[in-house]
């Protein structure tokens, strides 16, 4: 997969929350104003439903939280960075 066909610069973005569920918010925003047919509200059930069954952490401050849903498009990408960290 290239990346750069599926990742724009507007989002990349720094995350401001410091919990996971206001980081996944900041993220999902920026995704949904980017798609306006992105189901927000059940992809932030779904996020958090994996991370509370199997985390996405990989180590080393690097998490890549995700899901599978059946949609248009077959990639939405956002990355997020958080300087002080998240809970």
């Amino acid at each position: 997969m290239r990346l750069e066909r599926h990742l724009a610069r507007n989002r990349v973005i720094e995350l401001r929350s410091a919990d996971l569920k206001g980081a996944l918010n900041e993220l999902l925003d920026n995704a949904s104003a980017c798609f306006s047919d992105l189901r927000r509200e059940a992809l932030l059930r779904a996020l958090l439903q994996r991370e509370s069954t199997m985390t996405t952490y990989l180590g080393n401050g690097v998490a890549l939280p995700h899901v599978r849903v059946k949609m248009p498009r077959r990639y939405v990408l956002v990355i997020g960075r958080s300087r002080e960290g998240i809970v």
